[in-house]
C-alpha cells in the first residue's frame, strides 16, 4: 500500500512553523544583546560623567582655596585663567567672594541656555559664604577621543538592537500570535477561512476550509432532500384524500344509480343495460383522470370522450378552455352522459338528421376561488318533443347530480324547435395546478 495522497491544499506553503520558531528565538538573543547594549552604553555615559565631574570638583576647589588663601589678591583669577587655557574641557569659571563677582569667564557659559544643556557637568563649592566657586565642563570636550567613538558604536548598536526588538514583537504578533487568533476564528466559524498563515497553520486551516466545505454541501443536499420529501409527502396526502373522495363519491353513486333504476326498470335486461352505460361514463371519466397529472378533466375533452363514434360529427362543442376537478369531473360526466342518452333516444340524435350545439362560457374566480361555469345545449332537427314531459329516472339523476354534486342549478325546456337545456355550475378552485 503506497502513501496516502495529500490533498493540495495540504502542502506547505511558505516558510514551516518550525524554523519561524528558531528564528524568533535567534531575534530573542539579538533582543538579550540589545539590552546588554543599552546597558553598557548607559554606564559609558554615567562613567564620562562622574571622572568630568570629578575633574571639575578638583579644579574648583584649587580655585576656591587660592581665593580663600588670598581673598585680596589676583591669585584665584590668575589660577582660573590658566586652568581655562590650559583645560580645553572646562568650559567656564565663576568665582564670588560674598555677593561680588571676581571672575566670571566666559560669560556665555552660565546662561540660560548652557544651563538646559545634558552635555555639560556643574560643580559649585561655597566656603561657609565668604567665597564660592562654580566650574562647568563641557562633555564633549571632556571625553577622550576613543571613548567618545566607543559610546557612538554603542549608541548604534542599542539603537539597531532597539528596533530589532520592535521588530520581533511585530514579527511575533503577525506570524505567529495573529495567525494562531485567526485559525481559532475559523475553528470556531469554519465558513470565515483564515489567509496568508504560514506553513502547518496554512495547510490546516485550508484542510478545514474543505472539510467546512463538504459539511455546508452535506447540510444543503440534507436541506434539499428533506424539502422534497416533505413535498412528496404532502402531496401523498392530498393524491389520499383526493382517492378517498372519490372512491366515496362513486360509491354514492353508483348506490343511488342502483336506487334510481331499480324501480325505474321494467326488466332485469333493462336495468343491467342503463347501469352499465352509467358505469360506463364513470370509467370514461376515470381513465381522463388517470392520464391527468393534476388529476384535472379539461370540459371539451370530457365531452368528446362520452360521445358515440357514431354521433360525433353531429355533436358540435365549443368554449373557453375549462379545468374540472376531479371530485367534480365525475358528476359532470354522468350529467352530461343523461342528456346524451335522452338525446339518443327522445330528441336529436334519435334519428339521422338532427344536431346538437354545446357551448359554455366560464366567470373569473370569485373571493373564494370558485367560478361559475354555464353550460348551454340546444337540440335542433329532431323530433317534436313533448312540450311538458313526465319526470324520468334520468332527470332526476341529472337533477340531483347538478344540484347537489356541483353546487349548481338545471334548467330543462322543450320547445318545438327541439330541446334546450341550461346548467350552472360553480366549479371549485385550484391547488397544485387542479380544482378542489
Amino acid at each position: 500500500m503506497g502513501p496516502p495522497d495529500v490533498p493540495p491544499t495540504a502542502r506547505y506553503r511558505g516558510v514551516p512553523l518550525s524554523t519561524e520558531l528558531v528564528l524568533g528565538t535567534l531575534i530573542v538573543l539579538v533582543l538579550a544583546l540589545v539590552a546588554t547594549g543599552i546597558a553598557v552604553f548607559a554606564a559609558g555615559e554615567e562613567t564620562i560623567r562622574l571622572e568630568a565631574q570629578r575633574e571639575a570638583q578638583i579644579a574648583a576647589l584649587a580655585v576656591l582655596e587660592a581665593t580663600v588663601a588670598a581673598p585680596n589678591t589676583d591669585t584665584s583669577t590668575t589660577l582660573a585663567k590658566a586652568l581655562l587655557e590650559r583645560t580645553p574641557s572646562i568650559s567656564g569659571i565663576w568665582i564670588q567672594l560674598g555677593h561680588r563677582d571676581v571672575f566670571q569667564e566666559p560669560p556665555s557659559a552660565f546662561s540660560e541656555a548652557a544651563e538646559a544643556s545634558d552635555r555639560t557637568v556643574s560643580v559649585t563649592l561655597d566656603d561657609d559664604g565668604e567665597a564660592r566657586v562654580t566650574v562647568r565642563m563641557d562633555l564633549h570636550v571632556a571625553t577622550p577621543t576613543r571613548q567618545r567613538l566607543t559610546v557612538h558604536v554603542l549608541l548604534a548598536i542599542g539603537g539597531s538592537i532597539i528596533g530589532a526588538a520592535v521588530l520581533l514583537i511585530v514579527f511575533m504578533h503577525t506570524r505567529i500570535t495573529g495567525p494562531l487568533r485567526r485559525l481559532r476564528a475559523q475553528v470556531l466559524e469554519p465558513e470565515h477561512a483564515a489567509t496568508g498563515l504560514p506553513g502547518e497553520l496554512q495547510a490546516l486551516s485550508d484542510v478545514l476550509s474543505e472539510q467546512a466545505g463538504h459539511s455546508h454541501g452535506e447540510l444543503h443536499r440534507l436541506e434539499r432532500t428533506e424539502s422534497e420529501l416533505h413535498r412528496a409527502n404532502a402531496l401523498h396526502r392530498l393524491m389520499l384524500r383526493e382517492l378517498d373522495h372519490r372512491v366515496r363519491n362513486n360509491l354514492a353513486a353508483l348506490a343511488a344509480l342502483v336506487d334510481l333504476e331499480r324501480y325505474a326498470s321494467a326488466d332485469v335486461s333493462t336495468f343491467a343495460d342503463r347501469l352499465g352505460a352509467r358505469l360506463g361514463s364513470m370509467q370514461h371519466v376515470q381513465e381522463l383522470l388517470s392520464d391527468s397529472r393534476d388529476h384535472t378533466v379539461e370540459l371539451n375533452a370530457l365531452l368528446a370522450s362520452l360521445l358515440p363514434s357514431d354521433v360525433k360529427e353531429r355533436v358540435h362543442h365549443s368554449g373557453p378552455l375549462v379545468d374540472i376537478a376531479g371530485a367534480q369531473a365525475v358528476p359532470l360526466g354522468m350529467a352530461l352522459h343523461e342528456l346524451l342518452t335522452n338525446a339518443m333516444r327522445h330528441g336529436a340524435l334519435s334519428n339521422v338528421t338532427g344536431t346538437i350545439e354545446v357551448t359554455w362560457t366560464a366567470s373569473q374566480a370569485e373571493a373564494d376561488g370558485r367560478r361559475l361555469l354555464q353550460l348551454d345545449w340546444a337540440e335542433t332537427g329532431g323530433p317534436c318533443p313533448v312540450p311538458d314531459p313526465s319526470p324520468r329516472s334520468g332527470t332526476g339523476i341529472l337533477t340531483g347530480l347538478v344540484e347537489s354534486e356541483l353546487g349548481g342549478s338545471v334548467d330543462l325546456r322543450y320547445p318545438p324547435t327541439g330541446a334546450v337545456h341550461r346548467l350552472m355550475l360553480r366549479l371549485r378552485r385550484l391547488e397544485h395546478g387542479g380544482e378542489l
